[in-house]
């Protein structure tokens, strides 16, 4: 919700639909009862919309061309679930440990996880496998996997 003049909290509205008559029908009405209201007229649109700046509510057609409500909901829903690692990140040249916010340095794999959701799993590439391991033949399919 976003504060209006009188410092209440006006809540947002999105209305999507590919008919603008029902926009603008929705949207008066809506903007009687004391709305914000913002429109689109694509899911597209809607879905830039959605992550530039988030409404507190969005009305949704769902039979629209190129994009049905259906396939916004799901893709937004995707897209939500996707958290990017963004911006210049210090490295330790030398054993790959990273400097957080707070100047701590920590393993590689303990800040991505904490920024990016994911887990890891451990592995020799085959370089360092022959590196390490240089007594040991290791299967050509294997390394090349």
């Amino acid at each position: 919700m976003k504060d209006n003049d009188i410092g209440q909290n006006t809540p947002e509205i999105l209305i999507v639909d590919d008919m603008p008559d029902n926009v603008q029908i929705i949207s008066l009405m809506l903007k009687t009862k004391g709305y914000k209201i913002r429109s689109a007229l694509t899911g597209k649109l809607a879905l830039q919309i959605v992550r530039d700046n988030p409404p507190d509510l969005i009305l949704l057609d769902v039979n629209m061309p190129e994009m049905t409500g259906y396939e916004v909901c799901e893709l937004q829903k995707a897209l939500t679930d996707i958290r990017m690692l963004r911006g210049i990140i210090p490295i330790c040249a030398n054993c790959k440990n990273i400097r957080d916010d707070a100047g701590a340095w920590q393993e590689v794999e303990n800040y991505v996880r904490e920024h990016a959701e994911v887990e890891f799993s451990h592995s020799l590439c085959p370089t360092c496998a022959q590196k390490l391991y240089p007594d040991i033949e290791f299967d050509k399919d294997e390394q090349n996997a």
